[in-house]
């Protein structure tokens, strides 16, 4: 209904006929109802006003309106279901206040604190109104630290992405006391959870403080050491939660759902706000091999790059590696195999080991190299990694450059410094001058690793930024990694491994193929007229290493069944592995020879394993080898002498007359 001020009702129809058409539409979309009001007029003209605003009231659809704006009102309601995660230190009572939103005790309240996330959903109806009601999702999850774990990350990553939907508050649970120390280790913890997921955690922030009451949160922000105020100024809202109280929790919950209703305006927070300088891209397996000196720091630089322990570290001057060792990062958000090279940059190095190891790392990564990590500790750089490149240079020729990054370890060095404060490009500045060389040579591609701190997300965004320099790298190869004859000969090396591997694994179960394949002949096999000519005969297309044959002693076999000498388990069926076999013998079909033999020929087809699997052990088993005797050792130290004896009449050059 409309109402016109100041105007008499009799100059309503000349008023209407001079409206714009878009305020006559209005007007038409109201069925009219529309009264003129003139609050200066006599009273019996007011009277007259009334009766007709009255009237055009009784033209309302009350109880149909009603119910629309409820329904209304409950569709908007209901599409507000809010999904709530907790994050925060251990200890500071983010279980309890889970248990206090949902309103019964279903999240786990102990000493250790939450190990793993965990999700509870609650139906709320909001006080103001009895028909409604909306689904709040609350997630809590493992106390945070100063030093973010991997564990801890996991989970925390773990949460986001099991919510595709996304959040719309996350709420930092803090202790109602605040000392000097808590205020530090909390500011330590933020940052680590900051790093991980971004700005955007701002924007969905909201602050929950633990064992104290509304009326008291004036006095703890105001008491708030100044290294949390950043955190506090920053975020959405604080409310004080006591866990023990119902009734003044009410009072909180409700709160806190204002506030995180208020924030749906910014949209969600979902995986893809996770800050992409912690989150290492998803792709295709990268294979790295990490160089240097002994003591520069490569085995913890490789421990960084696989997310775990699995390089020997010692404090040692001489290399504990002593020959190339292979493992790959397994976690899901990137595959990298990395071999840890001993220090083949070292002077005292032995010729013949520097090949070997060469040729161990092209044979584990023999698919291509999509970089080669050059580790360097500037305050060691010596002539030694100049030389090791040089040679490197000439052994997989001039394009091999292109694919090499610089790492610089001990950036904790870096960051305590007075002068460079963690500036490493200010730090490269002072570098010396064949440092500064080689890295345009290596087209300016460098890193700088802190591999002593304990930080997940710290080790995470180092690794990210190699990843996406290597990434970059390789894009302008067009996602070609690099290979030439010696990966080439390495590649021949890995699948003789291979062969190797399938033919114990098929040896394993041999008597078992043998002793299926008999007991399912059927009558015809004893009839020789029935028998395969050998001369026609088809090799199976999966088959073992050398040949397997059975003379046909049919009844001895069916007798060792009936006895129980064959495998079986206790109900009749077949062991584990007479039932791989069987698999086998039923999708690649045995050759019979006019001798009644089950010829099993060399394998051809490895569809029956884990091609994954059967590479990565043959990678480990490669680290293991010895290649001296091989081609692929040959080739490297030919090319390893004419390097040599190259660099030796260059030396004999520059020191002549």
């Amino acid at each position: 209904m409309i109402i016109v001020t100041h105007m008499e009702q009799e100059a309503m129809a000349d008023f209407q006929q001079d409206l714009p058409d878009a305020m006559k539409d209005i007007i038409h979309k109201c069925a009219h109802r529309i009264v003129a009001f003139e609050n200066k007029t006599m009273k019996e003209a007011k009277d007259n006003q009334i009766e007709q605003f009255f009237k055009a009231t009784q033209q309302l659809p009350t109880q149909r309106l009603q119910v629309t704006i409820k329904h209304q009102i409950q569709a908007e309601v209901r599409s507000e279901d809010l999904n709530l995660l907790l994050i925060g230190c251990k200890g500071n009572g983010k279980s309890s206040t889970a248990n206090t939103i949902v309103g019964e005790h279903v999240f786990v309240v102990s000493q250790s604190g939450t190990q793993k996330c965990q999700t509870e959903n609650t139906v709320y109806k909001p006080p103001w109104c009895d028909d409604l009601e909306f689904v709040i999702g609350v997630t809590d999850t493992p106390g945070a630290s100063e030093e973010m774990t991997e564990s801890e990350f996991d989970q925390l990553e773990k949460a986001v992405h099991e919510c595709p939907e996304g959040f719309d508050a996350i709420i930092l649970v803090w202790p109602d006391r605040m000392s000097q120390n808590i205020a530090k280790m909390e500011k330590k913890a933020f940052q680590s959870l900051h790093r991980m997921f971004g700005d955007r955690l701002f924007h969905h922030l909201l602050i929950a403080v633990t064992g104290t009451t509304q009326d008291s949160i004036k006095k703890y922000c105001q008491d708030l050491p100044e290294s949390l105020r950043f955190i506090l100024q920053r975020s959405v809202s604080i409310t004080a939660f006591d866990n023990k109280y119902e009734k003044a929790n009410t009072k909180a919950i409700k709160q806190l759902i204002t506030a995180a209703q208020d924030i749906k305006n910014n949209g969600r927070y979902t995986k893809e706000d996770l800050s992409p300088t912690c989150q290492i891209p998803p792709g295709d397996e990268l294979r790295m091999a990490v160089i240097g000196k002994t003591g520069v720091g490569k085995s913890s630089t490789a421990n960084t790059i696989v997310g775990s322990k699995e390089f020997r570290v010692t404090c040692s001057a001489s290399s504990e590696t002593t020959k190339s060792a292979y493992t790959r990062r397994q976690k899901t958000d990137r595959k990298i195999a990395v071999v840890d090279t001993p220090g083949i940059c070292d002077t005292s190095a032995d010729p013949e080991v520097v090949g070997e190891e060469i040729a161990r790392m092209a044979t584990i990564l023999s698919e291509g190299l999509h970089a080669l990590l050059l580790v360097v500790r500037l305050s060691r750089f010596t002539q030694e990694e100049i030389d090791a490149i040089a040679m490197l240079k000439e052994l997989f020729g001039k394009n091999f450059m292109q694919y090499v990054v610089i790492v610089l370890s001990h950036k904790d060095e870096i960051d305590s410094d007075d002068i460079f404060k963690g500036d490493v490009k200010k730090y490269i500045e002072t570098a010396p001058e064949k440092f500064r060389e080689l890295l345009k040579d290596c087209g300016q591609r460098y890193v700088a690793f802190n591999n002593v701190t304990e930080d997940e997300t710290l080790k995470r965004m180092q690794v990210a930024e190699l990843v996406k320099l290597v990434e970059d790298t390789i894009g302008e190869q067009a996602k070609i990694p690099f290979k030439d004859v010696i990966f080439a000969e390495g590649q021949h090396e890995k699948e003789k491994i291979r062969q190797e591997l399938l033919e114990e694994r098929v040896m394993q179960h041999r008597p078992s193929v043998q002793a299926l394949r008999c007991s399912n002949e059927s009558e015809e096999f004893t009839n020789k007229s029935n028998r395969p000519n050998r001369a026609t005969e088809q090799t199976a297309a999966l088959s073992f290493p050398k040949q397997a044959t059975h003379t046909g002693q049919r009844q001895e076999l069916d007798n060792e069944r009936a006895t129980g000498s064959t495998p079986q388990d206790a109900t009749g069926s077949n062991s584990p592995a007479e039932n791989e076999c069987q698999n086998v013998l039923e999708n690649h079909p045995i050759a019979i020879t006019t001798e009644v033999e089950v010829v099993i020929p060399v394998v051809q087809d490895v569809s029956e394993f884990d091609i994954e699997e059967l590479e990565e052990m043959a990678r480990q088993e490669a680290t293991n080898r010895s290649f001296k005797n091989t081609k692929l050792y040959k080739t490297i130290m030919d090319k390893l002498q004419r390097v040599r004896d190259f660099f030796d009449r260059i030396k004999a050059l520059m020191f002549s007359d």
